[in-house]
C-alpha cells in the first residue's frame, strides 16, 4: 500500500545485502574448478566469471542445502542498521527471491534478525524480479538496497535505489553504490 504522506519506507534484499556469501561462494566455486576473488563473488561479477550451469549449481547449494544455507555471516553493521532504522520509526521490509523460505527464516533466526527485526509482517518472499518490483510498488518502498543491477533497474517505482557493492565491482549505473551497511545508514540519516 502506497502511503500518501511520502514517508520513507526502506526495502532490503537478503543475500548479498544483509548476508555475506563471499567465503562460501569461493569455497563452492573451487568444487567446480574456479578460483574466485572476493570481488568475483558479487552477483553481477559472478555471472561473468562462472558459466550459468555451474553458477546455478552453486546457488542451489548456497540457498537450498542447509549446510551452506545456514552458514554465511551477516554483513558487518546489519544489527546496527536495523536497530537505528527502527529506533527512528522508519518502516523497513525484507523482500527476497529466496526459494526456500524456511531456510531463509532459520538463517534470520540464527543471526538474531528474526523475530527481533523481521516478522511475517515485514518479510516478503517473491519468485521473480518483476514480483520484487510489484512488491515495492504495493508497499510504497521509497529506498531500496540490493546487490544486483538488474533488480534495481526493474524497481522503477522506487525513487531511491542503492547498489550494495562491498567489493567495488558494480558497473556505473544511475543509483548510488554503497560498500557497507554503515555507509547506507549514513545516507538514510542524511535523507530523513
Amino acid at each position: 500500500m502506497v502511503r500518501a504522506n511520502g514517508d520513507m519506507h526502506i526495502g532490503l534484499d537478503l543475500d548479498g545485502v544483509l548476508v555475506d556469501h563471499t567465503t562460501w561462494k569461493q569455497l563452492l566455486a573451487r568444487k567446480f574448478g574456479y578460483e574466485l576473488t572476493a570481488a568475483q563473488t558479487a552477483s553481477d561479477a559472478m555471472r561473468r566469471a562462472v558459466p550459468d550451469e555451474h553458477r546455478r549449481a552453486i546457488q542451489a547449494m548456497l540457498y537450498q542445502d542447509p549446510v551452506y544455507a545456514l552458514s554465511p555471516a551477516l554483513m558487518p553493521g546489519a544489527h546496527e542498521l536495523l536497530g537505528a532504522v527502527r529506533s527512528r520509526g522508519i518502516p523497513f521490509t525484507l523482500i527476497s527471491r529466496r526459494r526456500d523460505h524456511d531456510l531463509a527464516r532459520l538463517l534470520l533466526e540464527k543471526h538474531g534478525l528474526r523475530p527481533g527485526f523481521f516478522t511475517e509482517a515485514n518479510t516478503v518472499f517473491v519468485s521473480t524480479i518483476a514480483d520484487k518490483a510489484d512488491a515495492c510498488l504495493r508497499l510504497g518502498i521509497t529506498h531500496y538496497l540490493d546487490d544486483e543491477n538488474d533488480v534495481l533497474a526493474a524497481l522503477t517505482s522506487v525513487p531511491h535505489r542503492y547498489l550494495m557493492d562491498p567489493h567495488g565491482t558494480g558497473p556505473s549505473w544511475p543509483w548510488l553504490r554503497v560498500s557497507t551497511l554503515p555507509e547506507f545508514l549514513a545516507i538514510i540519516e542524511r535523507t530523513r
